[in-house]
């Protein structure tokens, strides 16, 4: 049916307008979007798990190089992020003393690495979402020409469960020349087990019941030397672990740390003695 010609202009008009409405709206999404992507940047954390990677504001990523730069003298235009995740934190943001307290709050924020260009030197933050709250964890970091890479952040699928909530800390080897992988497991009565993780999980065999004094001193220097401060950080060595080497991830009431077993006077001070100490329960049990 035709319109009459007062009709037609009336509906052509008003298409007009709409196109140019949609586009109005369409452009200001973009705009809006382009604002958002130059206001946070994101980095991956792990190549093999982008859907990890996370947002961190610019501005929160300055105030940690301001911070840097007032500890160490270092200018931050040599500094980058490393790595980053979302994290939430309770009152003491993570870093809690050995046997202290802290506040049961929510606090929404990042864990962060940030290195030198060389990654011969790094440091762990742990900070709010806006950055007001920002916490330098000096027991993971490694300011002074350190000889090994900045630490990537273990993604959470990659952390090995334990067999049982009665377990309180593992150690579960992830690489390595053999032909087993396995994990030692302690229980909070000094049991110490062992069970195959690699090709065919088993179940946990008794290695050795510890004593009361022994499990004592082992879980006095991980707390002693804050095991909980490196949680999620992997210090794996990879031209090392292409050689072979052997890579270890410990768990401790959650928290998770991996290392590669190479030069371990590399590691933090605190990480080595926690790696010394178990290496000497474990040879001890083997006797």
């Amino acid at each position: 049916m035709l319109l009459p010609k007062s009709a037609l202009f009336a509906t052509l008009l008003t298409a007009i307008i709409g196109s140019q409405i949609f586009m109005n709206t369409s452009a200001k999404s973009q705009a809006s979007e382009a604002s958002i992507t130059n206001e946070n940047f994101v980095i991956n954390t792990n190549k093999s798990n982008k859907s990890n990677g996370q947002k961190l504001p610019q501005s929160t990523f300055r105030l940690i190089q301001n911070d840097i730069q007032k500890r160490f003298g270092v200018s931050p235009n040599t500094l980058k992020l490393h790595a980053s995740t979302s994290e939430t934190w309770d009152g003491c943001m993570g870093i809690p003393k050995p046997n202290g307290p802290c506040t049961a709050i929510a606090i929404s924020g990042f864990r962060v690495v940030v290195s030198n260009q060389a990654q011969n030197r790094f440091w762990v933050y742990h900070t709010s979402n806006d950055g007001e709250r920002l916490a330098y964890n000096s027991t993971a970091s490694l300011p002074r020409n350190a000889k090994i890479s900045a630490p990537k952040i273990i993604n959470r699928n990659k952390i090995i469960p334990t067999s049982g909530d009665s377990v309180i800390f593992q150690a579960a080897q992830t690489t390595g020349f053999s032909s087993e992988y396995y994990a030692w497991e302690l229980t909070r009565d000094g049991l110490l087990t062992r069970r195959a993780i690699a090709r065919k999980p088993g179940k946990p065999e008794t290695i050795r019941q510890l004593s009361k004094q022994e499990l004592d001193k082992f879980t006095d220097v991980l707390t002693k030397n804050s095991f909980n401060h490196f949680h999620r950080l992997s210090y794996l060595n990879m031209s090392a672990i292409a050689a072979d080497a052997g890579s270890y991830q410990f768990n401790y009431y959650g928290a998770v740390v991996e290392y590669t077993q190479d030069d371990l006077q590399k590691y933090p001070a605190n990480l080595r003695r926690i790696i010394s100490e178990w290496e000497k329960l474990r040879v001890a049990s083997n006797k």
